[in-house]
């Protein structure tokens, strides 16, 4: 996202220049699309946190940090591969959908639907702030039918990075 600065007069001044929170956002979304560890875990903010929930569930299924998300990544794109979603070396592992953002305090909230073909679809949202990612959460994910874009009534826990 581009903005410009303007004088109290109303007049723009300068250059246009990136807001580093959708900066970091767009640059995230890619990482994930092409499920790209390294491009992900470059804007994570230290304290972040990954976290899978359920509207059943009163507490988040799994949660990860920031210093255990490369690991994540790791073995979520080999159960992906297992289960018949995108290959392992795929640099076309998932799809945003319905992307929508806000702005919360000095950050960005973006909202929407990711899928990773053939494996899960959930929604999720996620914050930046100080052009770094804070938390992301996927929540009610659901197993997808191999061969099908419908997702099976189950939650996705079977999956084991659910």
């Amino acid at each position: 996202a581009v903005v410009s600065t303007q004088s109290t007069q109303g007049q723009e001044i300068g250059k246009t220049q990136t807001n580093p929170n959708a900066a970091a956002l767009k640059k995230y979304r890619t990482g994930w699309e092409k499920g790209d560890s390294n491009m992900l875990y470059g804007v994570l903010d230290k304290t972040f946190t990954h976290t899978i929930t359920y509207k059943k569930m009163k507490k988040p299924f799994k949660s990860i940090k920031s210093n255990g998300f490369k690991k994540f990544m790791s073995k979520l794109r080999n159960e992906v591969a297992d289960k018949g979603g995108p290959p392992k070396k795929s640099s076309d592992f998932s799809r945003h959908a319905t992307v929508k953002t806000r702005k919360d305090g000095t950050g960005i909230i973006e909202t929407g639907i990711i899928t990773i073909p053939r494996f899960s679809t959930g929604r999720y949202e996620r914050k930046a702030d100080k052009g770094k990612i804070l938390w992301d959460r996927v929540m009610d994910p659901v197993v997808l039918i191999p061969g099908s874009r419908s997702p099976k009534s189950q939650p996705a826990k079977k999956n084991r990075w659910f």
